[in-house]
């Protein structure tokens, strides 16, 4: 008879169990040893990363803190070189100055260009041509102390910059004092500027730039000056008899100088004189060029001036070797002007003035990279000057 197999006691069953649990106790033990193990080696190798890169910052920061005092040095020596070069160059332009006898200041000189700026503006004349030959030269000198203040601005002196721009400022003060004196003189003697300029068959030219009287007519005088080398242009209309005329406007063209001013009818009514002229220079207020704050726009080209400025009485013919002429050189010492806003009576300065200005030669205009359209007069932005508010 055959024996089938023999059953498992109790105790035997119990010391099998014991064993498999034993040994998956074990392997448990095992693998969180193992998952420990390589958490500890992760760590310890972040630790060394992080160790390392502290280290190499740390000589980074090092580095770079003494290549920073070497810069500073070379950069107090650069400057040192620089300085010494610029008194340099002043000693020798100031001793060039010596040996010519010459009269124009150094403008690296503060005291130099304050009595310049003095004796300037004392020496008023009458005479345009003279008056535009003297701003000439101001303005020559006004571009040698705008060099200085760059040099200032360069290197962050705040102090010695706005020094600078200043005496630029007064030194432009007196071009436009010049010009509104000999402007003033021209419409006190307006009479004469028509006798001479018909006995003198019009036009004529004096020498250092273009200047000229032309009667219109027995009413009428268009009076030209400019410096061309300095852009320095002045253009006035005088009308000494109110009459009327055909069309909604009277084209006064300055041929010589290229400016053009269209009157509107209106204005024909008064006994005045429009004054349009160009300065080499940008701003209205001696501010700096940029239109405002926050924008990227700049004026370029110069600045254009149209001013309307009422005439003084005519004189009288007392005798024919006798003339009595009212002398506002004298009693005001000030253009009386016509601003846009103020109504005299007929509506004349509500009505707008056209002007007409060719644009300087050394001015290009050149279309924007990122605009589709070729005319580069696309994005071009025409401004005015608020008087009052002091601002484009």
């Amino acid at each position: 008879k055959k024996m089938g197999p023999k059953k498992q006691s109790q105790a035997e069953k119990d010391a099998i169990a014991a064993a498999a649990a034993e040994e998956e106790r074990l392997a448990i033990e095992n693998e969180v040893k193992r998952i420990e193990d390589l958490r500890l080696k992760r760590e310890e190798e972040l630790r060394q990363r992080l160790a390392a890169q502290i280290a190499f910052r740390q000589a980074e920061i090092e580095q770079l803190k003494k290549e920073a005092e070497v810069g500073k040095v070379r950069e107090l020596e650069t400057l040192k070189l620089l300085q010494e070069d610029d008194a340099k160059e002043a000693a020798a332009l100031e001793w060039k100055q010596h040996l010519e006898c010459s009269a124009l200041p150094n403008a690296a000189n503060e005291s130099d260009v304050n009595t310049y700026i003095s004796i300037n503006a004392e020496n008023m004349s009458d005479d345009f041509n003279q008056a535009l030959d003297q701003c000439a030269v101001t303005e020559n000198i006004s571009n040698e102390v705008r060099k200085v203040m760059a040099q200032y601005e360069s290197v962050g002196d705040e102090k010695e910059t706005m020094k600078y721009f200043d005496l630029c400022k007064r030194l432009r003060e007196t071009t436009r004092a010049k010009i509104d004196k000999a402007t003033l003189y021209m419409i006190q003697q307006v009479d004469e500027f028509i006798a001479g300029s018909n006995n003198n068959n019009n036009n004529h030219t004096h020498a250092g730039g273009g200047g000229g009287a032309a009667a219109i007519d027995n009413s009428q005088v268009l009076i030209t000056h400019s410096r061309n080398n300095m852009e320095i242009k002045v253009g006035i209309w005088a009308n000494l008899i109110t009459k009327s005329f055909r069309g909604p406007s009277k084209f006064i063209q300055f041929k010589d100088i290229g400016l053009q001013v269209d009157v509107p009818k209106q204005l024909n009514q008064l006994k005045i004189a429009v004054r349009i002229s160009h300065l080499p220079y940008s701003s209205a207020d001696d501010v700096y060029d940029n239109i405002g704050q926050n924008t990227l726009d700049f004026v370029i080209g110069g600045l254009v001036n149209v001013d309307i400025i009422f005439l003084p009485s005519p004189p009288k013919q007392i005798k024919p070797q006798w003339m009595i002429r009212p002398n506002t050189v004298m009693s005001s010492n000030a253009l009386q002007f016509l601003h846009f806003g103020e109504d005299h009576g007929v509506g004349a300065i509500l009505a707008p003035l056209k002007i007409h200005v060719n644009v300087p030669e050394n001015v290009y205009l050149i279309a924007p990279t990122n605009s589709n359209n070729p005319n580069p007069n696309a994005n071009l932005k025409v401004v005015i000057w608020d008087r009052l508010k002091k601002q484009w």
